[in-house]
């Protein structure tokens, strides 16, 4: 993972999602790149015997349910979701109230929290009813 510059910090509240995705299509690859580097930051792969290229097929999986131009519920807002649940998890010390598989449900239901959600379709193509 490419990180370097203000705001880049991955473990730091300030970590700039939009800026580290960039212009980068489809956002799915990174999203996934990101999901990945915080599960090995988190290291629960060797204590709950989960390979990494399992997590990843996951990830994958959730992140494919990202498919919409939904201007708020995206894969932008489920990496920032995803990266305040790690910096709670590790640098707000919240790692020490759950066990390792709890720490991996909040971690998974971060990133899949708005998977398959429909697209809304925007009202200004409706057209206005009415005076």
């Amino acid at each position: 993972m490419a990180v370097g510059g203000a705001g880049d910090d991955p473990e730091s509240w300030g970590f700039n999602v939009f800026r580290w995705v960039g212009a980068r299509q489809p956002w799915v690859e990174p999203v996934v790149e990101m999901a990945m580097e915080v599960w090995r930051r988190q290291g629960l792969g060797p204590g709950l015997g989960i390979p990494d290229d399992k997590v990843k097929q996951v990830f994958q999986l959730i992140g494919g349910g990202y498919g919409c131009e939904n201007t708020y519920h995206n894969v932008l807002h489920v990496l920032d979701v995803l990266m305040a649940s790690h910096v709670l998890l590790s640098k707000g010390q919240m790692r020490r109230f759950f066990l390792p598989q709890e720490q991996l449900a909040i971690l998974l239901a971060a990133f899949g929290h708005d998977c398959g959600r429909e697209c809304p379709r925007p009202r200004w193509r409706e057209g206005r009813r009415g005076g």
